[in-house]
């Protein structure tokens, strides 16, 4: 006869309280109209979703010159969001600076430099069959099954003796639609949607996958976007090799190639050491990178390079 008894013990830890601070996330481009958004960090065992911020004033500056003071458009997850009015765009070679205040909370302030662009010099492509990771299908679960997939090979031409950092996005144009008065639907195209794609190349540092996404651009479908540093490759012209699902290209593919600033990559590095799922209560603590100063969170540029050179039927939408 075997006998197992056990017990358990509740162990009740006081955690000194720590002073909230500005929470920042702020990752623009030069193809983008500058916008970042405001939030605050939380004690540990708060648990509610709501968040204070009153009075936010947020200064941009480019090359210490005043640009404009950003407008605060409303809540978004769980914080404010703060777009340029005038249409402002960053501009590669140049510094910016942010200075946001809030009632109650301390003035923070963030620099970074946008890197020049590296362009792209081409994009060969050729058909293989393959089969994708179980990731790419999300909630579909394994697929084993070989798939004809596009071979993308993007070339570029490192700048020397520079310290250059890179992530590509691959984007394809978005069929959106709308109802009108008489209860139509009409599709039309509306801007571009990002694809997901795989790659295995020898200079590929670390992926953004879906979790990391969330926190960095909100997107939640099948996302996975490589980032990587000149390290391998310093000066020399490269080809960056990624694969496509041939099912999803419709009308012209995008492929935009981010020269990123070194706090936009060592953000998206640290966010990819935290463990998966990040509910584990056994993993080892990692700290997130920020350059916000007084504050916690990123404020980081990119400029890009883009090349739409394969282009595809686009399906009749009338």
């Amino acid at each position: 006869m075997l006998i197992n008894i056990s017990c358990e013990r509740s162990i009740e830890v006081e955690l000194p309280p720590v002073d909230e601070k500005i929470a920042i996330k702020g990752l623009f481009s030069t193809d983008k109209i500058l916008s970042l958004k405001v939030s605050h960090s939380k004690y540990i065992f708060d648990t509610t979703s709501t968040f204070h911020l009153d009075n936010v004033v947020v200064d941009l500056y480019e090359n210490e010159s005043f640009i404009e003071t950003l407008k605060n458009i409303g809540s978004f997850y769980y914080g404010l969001k703060f777009v340029s009015t005038s249409g402002f765009k960053c501009s590669e070679r140049n510094t910016y600076t942010i200075n946001v205040s809030a009632t109650g909370f301390e003035t923070v302030f963030a620099e970074t430099i946008v890197p020049e662009s590296v362009n792209i010099v081409m994009v060969d492509t050729s058909t293989v069959i393959a089969e994708l990771p179980d990731w790419y299908f999300g909630h579909l679960g394994p697929y084993n099954h070989p798939v004809p997939l596009l071979e993308c090979r993007i070339r570029f031409k490192d700048f020397s003796d520079v310290h250059n950092y890179y992530t590509l996005q691959v984007e394809k144009p978005y069929l959106d639609s709308r109802v009108d008065s008489s209860g139509n639907r009409n599709w039309f195209y509306n801007g571009t949607k990002q694809l997901p794609y795989v790659s295995y190349d020898q200079i590929v540092e670390y992926l953004i996958n879906n979790e990391d996404a969330i926190i960095m651009f909100e997107e939640i479908y099948n996302y996975e976007q490589v980032c990587f540093s000149d390290k391998l490759i310093d000066g020399e012209e490269y080809e960056l090799v990624i694969l496509l699902d041939k099912n999803l290209l419709k009308g012209k593919t995008y492929f935009k190639l981010y020269s990123i600033s070194k706090e936009y990559y060592l953000f998206g590095k640290s966010l990819n050491m935290r463990p998966k799922p990040h509910y584990d209560p056994f993993a080892e603590p990692v700290q997130v990178y920020s350059n916000i100063q007084n504050g916690v969170g990123i404020f980081a540029g990119a400029s890009f390079s883009i090349d739409s050179s394969i282009v595809f039927p686009l399906p009749d939408i009338n």
